[in-house]
């Protein structure tokens, strides 16, 4: 797939097209974005400065109950029911990472959450408690 694809400075540009100033999603935030970083400075020279809302530090918040038995994206997605066919795949693995932020998404006015932003902050706030 990678040897049929197109140049990475292309697919860069084009992710930048897609994402513009939207802030990214992941589960373990830091290894996409450490990932991405390197990608973007080495093809196009250029800092990739977003912010990254991780389910990785929200997820724990949203069903506390759950942290200690949990633990991965795999784990989340089994304890909320969320079908995987197969994973580590890019496409798979993105589907999978949505269907989680829409029930987090789900769970934050329970938190006090309305907001975007809120979400943001309080992942933030996770990941230095």
């Amino acid at each position: 797939e990678q040897a049929a694809g197109v140049a990475p400075a292309r697919a860069l540009v084009a992710v930048l097209e897609f994402i513009r100033k939207d802030p990214l999603v992941a589960f373990h935030a830091p290894f996409d974005a450490r990932m991405l970083e390197r990608a973007f400075r080495e093809h196009l020279g250029l800092a990739l400065r977003r912010p990254w809302l991780d389910l990785a530090d929200l997820a724990p918040l949203a069903w506390p109950g759950r942290v200690a038995q949990r633990q991965g994206l795999d784990g989340w997605l089994e304890a909320l029911g969320i079908p995987v066919a197969f994973r580590h795949r890019a496409v798979v693995d993105c589907l999978a990472t949505a269907q989680l932020l829409v029930a987090v998404q789900h769970e934050a006015p329970r938190l006090g959450v309305r907001t975007a932003r809120a979400l943001h902050a309080l992942a933030g706030q996770r990941r230095w408690a």
